[in-house]
């Protein structure tokens, strides 16, 4: 795949550059309108010594709308003005805030040219309106411009630039006026920056941006609570598509704000596997990050001290400054900031298609607590095109080992029990990924636990399982630990989508565990069911096989509860794309007790455009949550991100 399409997801594409065409004499310098980096008419040389009535005259547009609407013509007037002026002239652009070219100019007016180009003083690449042979006349003069707004909302608002010239006439360049003017158009219609939200008691919301635009517009997202309400449980959706076919879907949790963090990061040789990191900024301060990369001897390589603005958004390959990790690298990346910020971590992987496979990894708050004990992993899948990859960061300063034990999942007579163990060691601020064959001509699913030795540390544990049909891989998907004994997670049923749930019974005898599925206006969906999980067991079941009889399109809340012992539990959303190809993600549950974020809850990366959606589902995850707000959503820059949310 072009490296241009797997940058996508963390990088706003820049286009490429061309030559400026060359405008005759007698029109202005391209850039010379005011637009932001521009040298003006004024300042340039062309025209200097103000004319003493400079003060009685403008230059202004009219015929732009209080908000513009997509592919929509708007027919301009762009007037100079004078008392004592002879001669006029103009130059005109429409921009988005991202320095883009918003819409397209065109004109029937013969004293006008439409040229396309850059100015050497501005990055600014697209269209002018200008003279192309200054006209004379008394007082002022006014020129024709039509302006084609753009065929989506994607950027938002757009903002005229114009320079006008009312000259004296005399051949020479003083005495002449020159004025600017900016016209800020917002959009019009649904496309928003700013989607309020309701969430009831069991019940969610689910919000998928459109996709439009050839372009991907990144950012990222906050979610606002009203007075009164808390912060609902969520995650995004990213969604890529490639020739018009769904290659990858991965899921990121809402994140909180955080100082210190450590994340497990890999480039592999020829970048077919890399690691993308965003971290965004919310602060109205900038916030100064240092990193540390760790190698898995647990050697540190002291990394770039980099800058993130107020209201911004930084988003990388660890490969590229200013982490420079080099191609071949496998260990940890530690981070402070003097700010709290959030931060995503995404692993991508180009399969044998060329395809760019996306997978979410854990950030580590290291402020938190430090796990102990077993960790249990859910779900693992081995053989028949199945391969498990389990993954262990070392949070501490400590070297840390202990054991990977893989258990089987149990049946009605027989418990679960282990089939396999692996030693492990980590360095300290390191990490260590050990995979399976997947050579087994059939398929072998159950749990995972890694049981530390007395005196070590618990890592922290992450399993990243893939598919391959055919040789291809096409679906790489990553499954966090989560044990408790009450969760709610989202769960879908709609034509090619269907969620699972996978359990593991953490404890030594059979529990049963309660299921309960309402709609996402947490009303009840279905009567309750029961699943019995072997001691020491997991299953893993689709949605419709819980709940026989559910509609064919379905969009809910599933609460499990499990009374007598604690079970580790991930949601699992499968899906048939357009080739039949299986694509499966992870989507987080909820822990029905852990207590309210306290902070605010970010979605540190979304993107939109480019053959990407962001789809943000928001859910009732604690007991007796419901609650109100907005989701705002910011570009890089931090101005906003209009989306188009359904």
């Amino acid at each position: 795949m072009h490296s241009s399409l797997r940058l996508a997801m963390l990088v706003i594409l820049i286009p490429m550059i061309s030559l400026p065409s060359l405008a005759s004499s007698t029109a202005p310098f391209l850039g010379a309108n005011g637009i932001p980096g521009g040298t003006t008419c004024d300042t340039s040389g062309c025209h200097s010594s103000q004319a003493p009535d400079a003060e009685l005259g403008s230059v202004q547009i009219l015929g732009l709308p209080a908000e513009w609407t997509p592919d929509a013509m708007y027919n301009l007037h762009v007037v100079v003005q004078r008392p004592t002026a002879r001669r006029f002239g103009f130059q005109l652009s429409a921009m988005f805030s991202n320095g883009q070219k918003a819409g397209t100019l065109s004109t029937t007016d013969p004293l006008v040219s439409i040229v396309s180009g850059f100015s050497l003083t501005t990055p600014y690449v697209g269209q002018y309106a200008q003279h192309n042979d200054a006209p004379f006349g008394t007082a002022q003069w006014s020129f024709s411009v039509s302006w084609r707004a753009p065929s989506n909302s994607l950027s938002g608002d757009v903002t005229f630039y114009v320079a006008g010239n009312a000259a004296n006439g005399n051949g020479a360049n003083s005495g002449d006026a020159i004025y600017f003017a900016t016209q800020r158009v917002p959009v019009g219609g649904l496309m928003l920056s700013s989607h309020a939200y309701t969430v009831p008691n069991l019940g969610g919301v689910s919000l998928k941006s459109d996709g439009a635009g050839n372009l991907p517009g990144v950012g990222y997202a906050t979610m606002v609570a009203d007075t009164g309400s808390t912060d609902p449980s969520g995650f995004a959706i990213f969604g890529f598509r490639s020739n018009n076919v769904l290659v990858s879907e991965s899921s990121v949790p809402a994140s909180p704000l955080i100082r210190a963090g450590r994340i497990f990061v890999e480039v592999g040789p020829g970048a077919f596997l890399n690691t993308g990191i965003a971290i965004a900024n919310p602060n109205s301060q900038t916030a100064t990050v240092q990193f540390t990369l760790t190698n898995t001897a647990g050697v540190d390589f002291p990394g770039e001290t980099v800058t993130i603005p107020a209201n911004g958004q930084m988003a990388r390959f660890v490969n590229e400054a200013p982490f420079n990790s080099g191609t071949n690298f496998q260990g940890t990346l530690t981070f402070t900031s003097d700010i709290p910020v959030s931060m995503v971590t995404l692993r991508g992987f180009t399969n044998e298609r060329g395809e760019f496979l996306l997978t979410t990894l854990p950030v580590i708050d290291l402020s938190g607590p430090v796990p102990s004990g077993t960790q249990f992993l859910p779900h693992y899948a081995d053989g028949a095109g199945w391969t498990t990859e389990v993954v262990l960061i070392n949070p501490t300063d400590n070297a840390s080992s202990g054991t990977i034990d893989f258990y089987s999942p149990g049946d009605a007579a027989s418990a679960g029990s282990m089939v396999n163990r692996v030693s492990y060691s980590i360095a300290q601020r390191s990490a260590r990924k050990i995979s399976t064959l997947g050579t087994a001509p059939t398929t072998a699913t159950g749990s995972v636990r890694i049981v530390p030795e007395t005196g070590s540390g618990a890592p922290v544990a992450l399993l990243v399982f893939s598919f391959k049909r055919g040789g291809i891989t096409i679906a790489t998907a990553g499954v966090p630990p989560l044990q408790g004994q009450a969760f709610r997670m989202y769960a879908e049923s709609s034509g090619s989508i269907q969620t699972a749930v996978a359990i593991a019974n953490t404890s030594s005898v059979p529990v049963t565990v309660n299921l309960e599925l309402s709609r996402l206006d947490g009303s009840p969906a279905a009567t309750a069911s029961q699943v019995t999980i072997p001691a020491s067991g997991q299953t893993a079941k689709f949605l419709n096989e819980l709940f026989p009889g559910l509609p064919t399109s379905f969009q809910g809340v599933l609460r499990l509860t499990s009374p007598s012992a604690a079970v580790s539990v991930v949601t699992l959303r499968g899906r048939y794309n357009e080739r039949t190809d299986f694509l499966i993600t992870t989507t987080p549950p909820a822990l029905e007790t852990a207590p309210p974020a306290g902070t605010t809850m970010l979605f540190p990366h979304v993107v939109n455009g480019g053959g990407y959606t962001t789809q943000f589902v928001l859910f009732s995850g604690r007991a007796g949550e419901s609650g109100t707000g907005v989701i705002r959503s910011f570009q890089q820059d931090g101005s906003s991100f209009v989306l188009l949310l359904q």
